[in-house]
C-alpha cells in the first residue's frame, strides 16, 4: 500500500462517518418537527374551552404562545438545517477528494 491509498481508505472512513451524522440529523429534524407540532397542539388542547364555560385563555393569549412555540421552534430547526447543510457540504467534498485520488492512482 502507498501513501496514496492510505489517503484514500482515510478519506472513505470519513465519509462514512459524515454520512452517519448526515443520516441522524436528518432524523433529528422529522422527530423534531412532529414534537412540535405535538407540543403546539397539547398547549392549545390544555388551554382550550373544553367545558363550554369559557376558555382560560383568551385569543391574544393563543397568539402569545403561538409566537414563543414558533420561535422555539424556528431557533431550533435553524441549528440543524444549518448542521445538516454543513454535513453534505463535508460529503460532498469528500466525495470529490476520493474521485480525484482514485484518478490519480489509474494514472
Amino acid at each position: 500500500m502507498n501513501e496514496n491509498d492510505l489517503k484514500n481508505i482515510e478519506l472513505q472512513i470519513k465519509l462514512k462517518q459524515l454520512e452517519e451524522e448526515y443520516r441522524l440529523a436528518r432524523s433529528g429534524l422529522k422527530i423534531g418537527s412532529i414534537t412540535a407540532l405535538v407540543a403546539i397542539v397539547a398547549v392549545i388542547f390544555s388551554f382550550s374551552p373544553l367545558t363550554g364555560k369559557g376558555g382560560v385563555l383568551t385569543g391574544v393569549h393563543y397568539v402569545l404562545i403561538a409566537l414563543i412555540v414558533a420561535g422555539g421552534i424556528i431557533v431550533y430547526f435553524s441549528f440543524v438545517f444549518r448542521r445538516v447543510a454543513k454535513v453534505r457540504m463535508e460529503i460532498s467534498k469528500t466525495k470529490t477528494l476520493i474521485e480525484m485520488g482514485s484518478e490519480n492512482n489509474t494514472e
